[in-house]
């Protein structure tokens, strides 16, 4: 079975190179120094993966919801760091931090 995403079709196609590249840029520029990338949701995955992997930063995965999920822990990874930084698809509404 296939299913398409608009959303997914959109960032993986020709967006996550800009998304991938901004986010390295604000990273950067910031100046922050951080032990790992923390994200939520497939949609923070997309971006943070290949950002972890440019910093050779460890990542954290924090779960929306554990209900339904392969797993029963709701924060995952590198959960030891001391500073760290969330990627998300700059979709900028805030909701990912307030939830």
């Amino acid at each position: 079975m296939y299913i398409e995403s608009p959303y997914l079709t959109e960032v993986l196609g020709t967006k996550l190179t800009t998304f991938v590249t901004m986010t390295t840029k604000r990273i950067i520029k910031s100046k922050v120094k951080f032990d790992a990338i923390a994200f939520r949701g497939m949609s923070g995955a997309i971006i943070a993966c290949p950002v972890a992997s440019i910093f050779k930063k460890p990542l954290i995965i924090v779960r929306k919801s554990i209900k339904n999920c392969h797993s029963s822990r709701q924060v995952e990874g590198f959960i030891d760091a001391k500073k760290y930084i969330i990627v998300d698809d700059f979709i900028e509404t805030g909701k990912t931090i307030r939830n």
